[in-house]
């Protein structure tokens, strides 16, 4: 989901994690609420953020060592900013999978532009020029 030095863009790619299938149940919340999201600095381990209530699947059926859960969705935006952080990145482009069924939802969109206020976000799926 992040680009540049500092960090590298990509779609949370969470079509093939069965606990996403499972939370299509959870009526109130949609595919870009439930999914897990994807951190995938340029240095450094990824990481993966997503509900709490989903913890024990991120846990089962990925192979991520750093996963931070969150209560609500509304908390994922401080928490990537937390991860970046964590890995020294406060600065830089961050692209982000805007729109598609696992990407940043428009509510999640504009906490993150709050939160990563000192960075150049942009959508991952247009190309730079």
């Amino acid at each position: 989901m992040f680009t540049d030095g500092n960090a590298r863009g990509t779609s949370a790619s969470t079509r093939s994690f069965r606990g996403g299938a499972g939370a299509g149940r959870i009526a109130e919340y949609t595919q870009q609420v439930v999914l897990p999201k994807v951190v995938l600095p340029l240095t450094g381990e990824p990481a993966l953020t997503g509900l709490t209530a989903m913890a024990e699947a991120y846990a089962q059926e990925t192979r991520f060592g750093d996963i931070r859960t969150v209560m609500s969705p509304a908390d994922r935006p401080r928490t990537i900013r937390q991860i970046l952080e964590s890995r020294g990145i406060r600065t830089g482009a961050v692209g982000l999978d805007i729109g598609s069924a696992s990407g940043i939802s428009p509510g999640e969109l504009d906490i993150l532009r709050h939160e990563l206020s000192g960075f150049d976000l942009r959508d991952g799926k247009k190309r730079a020029h």
